[in-house]
Formats: C-alpha cells, sequence, structure tokens
C-alpha cells in the first residue's frame, strides 16, 4: 500500500488468473477418497502466519 506498493504486483497477479484458469481448462481437480474436510481444519495452526496441513488432491488430464 503506497509508494512502497510492488510496482509488478498487478502483472503478478494476471499471470497467477492466467496460470490458475489454465489448469482448470486443462486438468480435472478431485479430493481422494476418504479426505475429511474436518479433519484439514483441524489441522490448522495460526500463530504469526498460517502452518497448513498436507492438502492432497488428486489431478487427471482432461479428455478433449
Amino acid at each position: 500500500f503506497g509508494p512502497s506498493n510492488c510496482v509488478g504486483k498487478g502483472l503478478a497477479m494476471q499471470e497467477m488468473r492466467t496460470l490458475v484458469s489454465t489448469l482448470m481448462q486443462r486438468f480435472e481437480m478431485r479430493f481422494p477418497e476418504g479426505w475429511d474436510a474436518q479433519q484439514y481444519e483441524d489441522g490448522l495452526e495460526d500463530w504469526f502466519t498460517i502452518q497448513k496441513p498436507e492438502l492432497k488432491v488428486v489431478v487427471t488430464p482432461r479428455r478433449a
């Protein structure tokens, strides 16, 4: 925020949006069998910066 703000932040955010939309178009993503959202949330630890437990995702190419 202010004069110390990153000059390339807008470009970086646009690049991330482009990457995420490309991944969503090309791959199907789902949680593995037996994944428990409550167990994941219980594993979150917030001290100064949040510590997140492993988040497993099954990624398969989409059929054309």
